[in-house]
């Protein structure tokens, strides 16, 4: 009997695990074991990686940038899985990305479970999300003083096995993997791209569960008031700002002030009432059509202020998670093979 494509792709699923991360983040007291982001659990005989990466022309030796920590003993897969059933992951890399090619990674390894060491203070040289003076750098942040402009968010993460086919521009293989992850994932209909960077003003505005945190809201305020401060500042230009611009501008940052004051009252990871989150949402949106009414007099377009938002020190998460989202287990050997692995009770292999 002839063998089917289907029959084919099916005899070559591997057993996987899908990594699930919580969909907001948490305090770093938080005591998951296994999380995105944060600070690593490191044991004291492991140092903090570095390396040398290079945003735009600099060069540098920095310590790098912590991605996740994962407790095997959380990880199903007994019987099946390459990786020890016991210990703990620790994930970091460069992140820099833009133009890097292969970006320096390091997967640190050690025996104790993930909450077995308070959290590591991060090294004096540990470099700024998206490297010092990189594109992607959020210039409203400043590494000397802002925690996370080199730190990300924290999100708990949870683990659950699923079947991984591989295929390639396969129409079967691909209803097989979208069937096998809706079996994992639950009912619902898949929506489309909602990273961040794609999102327009309007979506922000509909968001009701928007903005979740203080600090985000923190964070919002300090890249519009960047703005504001930079367009109000003279200079010789072709877009010389009238009195009606400089009046507009200066109501916007009258009202970033006032967000930022309400925000050093009160605890950075505090959840925002439904009210507030409304009149932040209200006075966001103004901003954004503000900057359409005076874009003839200022730099900034209106569209960077929603596109301030998809920034790493706003929210990170979504580059990560459609990264990582997937891992599975022939993936984490090999990087444990090819990553200067540190065991520790082992030789280096």
């Amino acid at each position: 009997m002839a063998v089917s494509e289907r029959d084919e792709i099916e005899e070559t699923a591997l057993p996987a695990i899908l990594v699930k991360r919580s969909d907001l983040p948490v305090p770093l007291t938080h005591r998951a074991r296994s999380f995105f982001g944060g600070l690593p659990r490191l044991p004291p005989e492991l140092e903090w990686p570095t390396a040398e990466v290079r945003a735009n022309e600099t060069l540098e030796t920095v310590a790098l940038t912590f991605l996740a920590q994962i407790d095997l003993a959380e990880v199903p897969g007994s019987g099946w899985s390459p990786l020890p059933n016991r210990g703990t992951l620790y994930f970091f890399c460069s992140s820099v990305f833009v133009g890097e090619g292969r970006p320096p990674c390091r997967v640190l390894y050690g025996t104790a479970a993930g909450d077995a060491y308070p959290d590591r203070a991060p090294p004096s040289d540990l470099m700024p999300l998206a490297g010092t003076d990189g594109d992607a750098q959020v210039k409203w942040l400043d590494p000397a003083l802002d925690f996370h402009s080199k730190i990300e968010f924290k999100y708990p993460l949870s683990f659950q096995v699923f079947r991984d086919f591989y295929f390639h521009e396969d129409a079967v293989g691909g209803e097989l993997m979208i069937a096998e992850l809706c079996k994992a994932l639950g009912p619902g209909e898949p929506r489309g791209p909602d990273f961040l960077q794609f999102r327009m003003a309007s979506e922000y505005e509909k968001d009701d569960h928007w903005p979740f945190n203080w600090l985000l809201i923190n964070h919002v305020v300090r890249s519009v008031l960047s703005h504001v401060v930079r367009d109000l500042t003279p200079r010789y230009s072709y877009k010389p700002l009238n009195d009606e611009g400089v009046a507009e501008l200066k109501r916007l940052r009258a009202g970033a002030i006032g967000w930022l004051e309400r925000c050093r009252a009160l605890t950075p990871m505090d959840d925002v009432d439904a009210d507030t989150r409304a009149i932040f949402r209200a006075w966001w949106t103004d901003v954004v059509h503000t900057y359409e009414n005076v874009k003839q007099y200022v730099y900034t377009y209106s569209s960077t202020i929603a596109s301030d938002l998809a920034m790493p020190s706003i929210i990170r998460s979504d580059a990560w998670r459609s990264r990582t989202s997937k891992l599975s287990t022939k993936c984490l050997s090999a990087i444990l093979r090819i990553s200067r692995v540190e065991i520790i009770g082992r030789p280096r292999p």
